[in-house]
């Protein structure tokens, strides 16, 4: 079974209800004017093996349930009738790792990404909302996805955070004021799993490190925004006290780096 509204000016949304049509084996919706978020229901088309939605004005996340469709041949251009398409619609990150590298271009200007809080008096166990704030910067990034935010209130954080590869902004309040304290027990701010130019640290004093590289900040492969940042009494056993990089190109802006030490190279920076 085949349905085919391409190249018309459809509007509106894709209704829930396409997901009981179980005998469609195409489903061609290109070049329209369909505004909302992909039903998750289309994931009950298991018999789908073409389904073109480019060249609409679809917004939102892209549901999950598309992976289940392992039929489906995905491409990033309209090549040909055999293959299916997402590109050119407002579909926001992050995407899902059995078709992130099939989404194309997309417009995501108008897309809004969650805002996780850190306070001091908050608890792990909330649910990082402004009114019950998680109590660490970390378990704001774990619970983070690409493009969100995590807000730090003032105050002095004990900890030693990892940005492991999600490309997020971290922010304090005020780098006077809002501290992250490595306690002498490793670097205090990694980036290793290559972050991208979308990540940020910003408005952070960061003290107290201790380590062989990079006292206060470690970067490999990575290309992070640093700014408004207080780096110092930070210490290596090897190089840069204060700032170690190795294959990554960061951007510094309104960065202090003072009082840091390296037994060998790079009591600042190396």
């Amino acid at each position: 079974t085949r349905l085919y509204l391409s190249d018309n000016q459809l509007t509106g949304s894709i209704p829930p209800e396409i997901g009981s049509l179980t005998n469609l084996t195409r489903l061609y919706l290109f070049n329209n004017q369909l505004t909302g978020e992909i039903p998750f229901e289309i994931g009950d088309l298991t018999n789908l093996e073409r389904l073109k939605l480019h060249t609409n004005q679809l917004t939102g996340s892209i549901p999950e349930t598309l992976c289940d469709l392992s039929d489906l041949t995905w491409s990033l251009e309209d090549s040909s009738w055999s293959v299916s398409t997402l590109f050119d619609n407002q579909l926001c990150p992050p995407y899902h790792s059995c078709i992130e590298e099939y989404v194309g271009e997309q417009n995501i200007t108008e897309c809004v990404y969650p805002v996780w809080h850190v306070a001091t008096t908050g608890s792990d166990d909330n649910d990082g909302s402004e009114e019950n704030p998680f109590a660490t910067i970390q378990t704001g990034i774990d619970a983070s996805t690409d493009g969100d935010t995590v807000l730090v209130e003032s105050g002095t954080y004990l900890e030693n955070i990892d940005y492991n590869g999600k490309n997020i902004a971290v922010i304090g309040e005020d780098r006077e004021t809002t501290i992250i304290d490595g306690n002498q027990s490793g670097t205090v701010v990694t980036f290793e799993n290559e972050e991208d130019t979308t990540t940020v640290l910003m408005g952070f004093t960061i003290q107290n490190g201790l380590s062989e590289n990079g006292g206060a900040i470690s970067c490999y492969y990575s290309y992070p925004v640093i700014k408004d940042v207080l780096i110092q009494n930070n210490s290596v056993s090897n190089s840069g006290g204060g700032l170690f990089c190795s294959s990554s190109s960061l951007t510094l802006i309104s960065v202090i780096i003072s009082n840091n030490s390296a037994s060998n190279d790079g009591g600042g920076i190396d």
